[in-house]
């Protein structure tokens, strides 16, 4: 730890010991040999460490290229095998739903089986787009991050607010020079000595090197997580420091307190009005405070040294809350992560989550946790079980116990109920079909289990009001579970002899979401009536819309700004349709009307018509309104013209994605459109001549 007094150092050295021997990447004896990776090599150990824990591999050649820039699909790799080495599986349906959307089925399977893992755990979520980016290279900013994070998720701990809580010399010295969201996680990076105390400078927006972030897991994976708890560190004979509520700190002593007026507590920003030893515990000394901050670290001191540190609670108590994902499936052995929304934008409200397992029939506990707020208002907790069963949670500002919200985990030896996109793409042309399958093993032996029914549903249509509902069916039904409706519509499924089932989903202009539920078994209710206490998943969201509201429209004129005016003359437009990969498109009704009519500009209206020709070769006016279809080339043509003389038109051309087929043809907002350049209409004069000689004369 940068700078720390001895007994900070005294802690660590206990702890990396501890977890060198704990450590699924203990180095051996045994590790890989990488020709290019030599003793005199500062990264050697932790190659050799995570080498022999399959976390990392070297190339065919028998290198391991530690100078390697480090690319965003190594981490994804190299943080996916860690996660495996710590005992997570990768999920069943990796390859048939990439989990980001650069990623196809067809990938390199080893990146998708990683990718599936990473961002499962929320170790790795991408970029905004919801891209993963594989060949970029990762600054060691956001490499800082990803490292926190992971060992966040499977440690079960607060980190950055672990580290926030202490007082310590920061080593990093261009702290400031990285992004906001990635300080946090550079300070944890510095207060265990995971960056190296020598080379002060972190350099937040460079690359990073295999063997650096070899270097950088390893000594990760050396804390001792068993001593992080968010309390911080207390001085000797102190047990604990704890903020009870916006006015109440409790400091718990390890010996019985037996004169109370020989103690003087003080905390820095805050005001101590009191201070008595508790009744129901005579070593427990409770503090009255001024209102603390929400989110605020204070430093509690006694007789002026410092014992520890408590986060201030909020004294808001807020009167809403409800929990984000009501329901849950856990798989046994891993972290299960539930949040709730206080509908606060406060840090430090005091949220508790009440875990009431099944007690009778499995091995499963109930549990009660208590955690803090974000800036958001969202307090977010995870736990673990190791036994098939469902556990109800309720949640409630712990200021407010009668403001609470429900709900479930069902644990199970695999993912119970799993639902994966047999389509690929999401987004649908109207009208078409996207097809999904649903796959159901049992909870407590994780095989497959046939003749199961469940319902099927979208998100969209559950409890909402009647002009809210998504225009969407599943397998053909209308699927809604209205407002207080009793009698909602389902699809139903069914699996087969290998557990599965399909249905599909098609709609016009919409949004869906498919829900797969269980039968409820309520008395009262219908068997596909939607509650949060059922098992449950939701797939993938699909978007159904005009595959052409992205096309491409192209317009050139054939010949100059002035044509000769009369339904005989005219000028012509080629018209060109692409679709957005730049490829044609086939048979495409086009629009086309004059820009001067659709501006709305009274003075600028045209007299100009759209010209067509008759089967004679004669040609007449046409209206002044158009559609074209394009050719096997992608092609059409149109012509304009005006009895007017100088009058000029402008024709406008646009894909009609707001109704099936184009037929209404009316330039609406978001519609594909272009515009062409202005044709003038005068009388027939001669524009350019040419004089050639013929036989001598």
């Amino acid at each position: 730890m940068a700078n720390q007094p001895t007994k900070y150092r005294k802690f660590v050295v206990g702890a990396a010991s501890a977890a060198l021997v704990a450590s699924a990447v203990a180095p051996v004896a045994f590790a890989a040999e990488f020709t290019d990776v030599k003793d005199n090599n500062s990264h050697k150990a932790a190659i050799d460490a995570l080498s022999d824990a399959k976390v990392i591999s070297g190339y065919p050649d028998g290198t391991f290229q530690p100078n390697k820039t480090l690319t965003r699909s190594d981490v994804v790799k190299l943080m996916g095998k860690w996660l495996v080495s710590e005992g997570y599986k990768v999920p069943t349906d990796y390859k048939t739903k990439p989990r980001f959307s650069d990623l196809k089925t067809t990938s390199n399977d080893e990146l998708l089986k990683m990718s599936a893992l990473v961002y499962d755990n929320g170790v790795f979520v991408g970029k905004p787009d919801g891209s993963l980016d594989a060949n970029g290279d990762i600054t060691r900013e956001n490499m800082a991050i990803v490292l926190v994070r992971a060992f966040d998720r499977v440690y079960d701990v607060d980190l950055v607010s672990y580290v926030k809580a202490q007082e310590f010399n920061k080593d990093v010295t261009d702290l400031g020079k990285a992004k906001a969201e990635a300080r946090p996680a550079i300070d944890v990076l510095d207060f265990f000595d995971i960056t190296n105390p020598a080379a002060p400078e972190f350099n937040p927006k460079n690359t990073t090197t295999r063997g650096q972030f070899a270097s950088f897991l390893y000594k990760t994976t050396l804390v001792d997580f068993d001593k992080v708890n968010g309390g911080g560190v207390v001085a000797p004979g102190v047990e604990s420091v704890k903020g009870i509520n916006a006015t109440t700190v409790e400091v718990t002593m390890k010996d019985k307190v037996s004169n109370i007026d020989s103690l003087k507590f003080t905390i820095d920003g805050l005001t101590v009005s009191n201070a008595a030893v508790k009744q129901t515990d005579d070593k427990t000394i409770v503090l009255t405070t001024a209102t603390q901050k929400g989110g605020e670290k204070y430093t509690v001191k006694l007789d002026g040294k410092e014992i520890g540190s408590f986060t201030g609670i909020e004294a808001v108590v807020p009167t809403s809350l409800k929990i984000t994902n009501a329901s849950v499936q856990g798989k046994t052995g891993q972290q299960a992560i539930l949040s709730a929304d206080t509908g606060v934008k406060k840090a430090g409200i005091p949220v508790t989550f009440n875990v009431k397992a099944d007690t009778l029939n499995t091995t499963n506990k109930d549990q009660v946790f208590e955690v803090m707020t974000n800036e958001d208002g969202i307090a977010t907790f995870s736990y673990t079980q190791y036994s098939a069963g469902k556990d109800e949670v309720t949640v409630y500002p712990t200021g407010a116990p009668t403001v609470r919200d429900q709900g479930f985990v069902f644990w199970g030896v695999d993912t119970i109920l799993n639902i994966e996109d047999v389509t690929v793409g999401n987004t649908i042309a109207n009208g078409a079909n996207k097809t999904y399958k649903i796959t159901y093993k049992d909870a407590k032996t994780g095989k497959v289990e046939a003749n199961k029914t469940f319902n099927v549903s979208l998100a969209e249509n559950i409890n909402v009001t009647s002009d809210k509902l998504s225009n969407a069916t599943v397998n053909g039904v209308k699927v809604s579970q209205l407002v207080n409706d009793k009698a909602p519509k389902t699809a139903t499924v069914t699996t087969d002899s290998k557990g599965e089932a399909t249905f599909t989903v098609s709609g016009t202009n919409a949004t869906a979401t498919p829900v797969v539920f269980g039968l409820n078994p309520s008395n009262g209710k219908t068997a596909a009536t939607y509650e949060s206490n059922l098992l449950q998943a939701k797939a993938s969201t699909v978007t159904f819309s005009a595959q052409q509201a992205e096309y491409a429209i192209e317009l050139t004129r054939d010949g100059g700004d002035i044509a000769a005016k009369g339904a005989s003359n005219g000028r012509k437009y080629d018209v060109v349709v692409k679709n957005k990969e730049g490829n044609i498109a086939k048979n495409e009704t086009v629009n086309v009307a004059f820009n001067e009519d659709l501006d709305r500009v009274i003075s600028t209206n045209t007299q100009a018509q759209f010209i067509k020709k008759n089967a004679d070769g004669t040609q007449v006016y046409n209206g002044k309104q158009i559609s074209v279809k394009t050719d096997n080339e992608g092609k059409a043509s149109f012509i304009i013209g005006s009895d007017v003389e100088n009058d000029y038109a402008t024709p406008i051309a646009w894909i009609d994605v707001n109704t099936p087929n184009a037929v209404e043809g009316k330039l609406d907002q978001g519609e594909p459109f272009t515009i062409a350049s202005i044709s003038y209409f005068k009388d027939a004069y001669l524009d350019g001549a040419a004089l050639k000689v013929y036989k001598g004369n």
